[in-house]
């Protein structure tokens, strides 16, 4: 499942991986998890952040690709819950979060960055695009503002 954090209208919140990459913040469901509850568990152990306000799911999106927390695995199905949150308070421009669980991220230091979603596309690996065309098109649904 991806999510996004949005704050003053198309300004939309992804990280810096260690790797290098920047990356919308994403998450696995746990068995029987739902998604909105696997959404802000996530959020929280990624980037410690809470207080949030969790919009209706975006979009469900099924995709082929490689598993393994390397993507080098072979082709499974997954399926791609979309959803919007919005902080309930300011928040700082950048900080940075160590993670506190997964097999391959946990002690890793993510840092988080608002861009304006625009630029998404020219920064985040394509394997992103349908989730990045998802929040486009919710966003210009809206004129740029809330999406609600």
């Amino acid at each position: 499942m991806f999510f996004a954090v949005r704050q003053g209208g198309a300004h939309f919140w992804f990280f810096e991986h260690p790797d290098g990459t920047v990356q919308i913040p994403k998450g696995t469901m746990g068995p029987n998890e739902p998604a909105a509850k696997a959404v802000i568990r996530e959020l929280e152990e990624e980037s410690g952040l809470t207080g949030v306000r969790l919009h209706p799911e975006l979009a469900r999106l099924e995709r082929r690709l490689p598993s393994g927390p390397t993507s080098d695995g072979p082709l499974e199905d997954q399926v791609w819950h979309v959803f919007l949150l919005e902080p309930n308070s300011d928040m700082p421009d950048r900080w940075q979060h160590v993670v506190t669980d997964g097999p391959t991220e946990a002690g890793l230091t993510f840092s988080f960055r608002w861009i304006p979603l625009v630029q998404a596309p020219e920064l985040l690996h394509s394997l992103f695009a349908p989730v990045v065309d998802v929040l486009l098109h919710a966003n210009d649904r809206q004129g740029g503002g809330s999406i609600a």
